[in-house]
């Protein structure tokens, strides 16, 4: 990609070339592309799963108070991270002996990064959902698949394709 940005010229024949050279950028472009995508639809659902678990505790609640420091990994940053998970992976070879194992480590790293600002962002829009909403379902006896599609994804499908993007950009 850097020769194409570098010449300052993105045409159609550029891009094509990328996709089709026989430099071998084709196979990792691809498989990138693939591990950045299945990354971020299992961070959201991760994500979404453990806010859901988080859905009954209150912002001003005992617990809601110190929720903020699901943010703490996103704060750090890339670097620092990828820092911290080299000394704590400095003596041990596992991590590195094939390729199953480094997808396996860049996947636990990668959600525990964004899966906590993704749970955070999820539960702080769940919080935004009317008290009528969720007593009207209590009342009528929802089930929580039904409470789930018919309350809460409504409300957090921005969220979802905001996150989407944001997620699947980072995790390159």
């Amino acid at each position: 990609l850097l020769p194409i940005f570098m010449t300052g010229s993105l045409s159609l024949q550029s891009i094509e070339n990328l996709f089709s050279g026989s430099d071998n950028v084709k196979t990792p472009l691809l498989r990138t592309l693939l591990f950045s995508l299945f990354l971020t639809v299992v961070t959201l659902a991760i994500g979404f799963g453990f806010s859901l678990m988080l859905f009954k505790v209150k912002l001003s609640g005992k617990y809601g108070k110190y929720l903020n420091i699901l943010i703490l990994p996103v704060i750090l940053g890339n670097v620092s991270v990828a820092f911290v998970f080299k000394l704590l992976l400095f003596n041990t070879k596992l991590p590195f002996q094939n390729e199953y194992y480094k997808f396996f480590t860049l996947s636990l790293i990668q959600i525990w990064q964004y899966g906590s600002l993704v749970t955070f962002l999820f539960w702080i829009n769940g919080q935004t959902i009317k008290e009528s909403s969720l007593t009207y379902a209590r009342s009528v006896k929802l089930t929580l698949i039904e409470k789930v599609k018919d309350i809460i994804l409504p409300k957090q499908r921005d969220l979802f394709m905001l996150l989407f993007i944001v997620v699947y950009v980072f995790s390159f």
